[in-house]
């Protein structure tokens, strides 16, 4: 039997679980983690590169928030991951793409008209009742580079 059949046995043709020693109501299940060793192998390729070893897109956020005290309009980090709530949301057919911004709180329409030159004016669509803008087009990385420059 080969590895793949044990984990996954709809796919190498068995019938039932039963068959590769798991219980009949059980469904197999792929691992959820990295194993160690291939996480310290891209610690350790980071370290060669010279560059942080952290998640994808993740930029700290900043310990202290004079920077933003003044500015009408703010947007909240993730509970858990400490993250900017800033998405890429595709269209079923994957042919247009709107950029997300979650979690934001006071002014919006301020909010919005500083965001347009940093879209190339590209649309803007406030939504005040969920506290979300939407900007058409991919702009995940601009977006997050500008609120992180601006201290949030």
């Amino acid at each position: 039997m080969r590895p793949f059949e044990r984990l996954l046995p709809h796919r190498a043709g068995l019938a039932s679980t039963a068959a590769c020693g798991f219980p009949r109501d059980a469904k197999p299940r792929l691992p959820t983690q990295l194993p160690a060793s291939v996480l310290h192998r891209h610690q350790a390729l980071a370290a060669q590169r010279n560059v942080d070893f952290l998640p994808d897109a993740f930029k700290p956020a900043p310990d202290a928030a004079v920077a933003t005290a003044d500015l009408p309009y703010g947007i909240h980090r993730t509970a858990g991951t400490q993250r900017l709530p800033i998405y890429l949301q595709l269209s079923s057919d994957r042919a247009r793409s709107d950029t997300r911004v979650k979690g934001l709180r006071g002014d919006l329409d301020q909010l919005a008209a500083a965001l347009a030159p940093v879209v190339m004016g590209r649309a803007i669509t406030v939504e005040p009742k969920l506290n979300r803008i939407t900007v058409h087009g991919d702009h995940v990385h601009v977006l997050r580079d500008w609120f992180t420059s601006r201290g949030f």
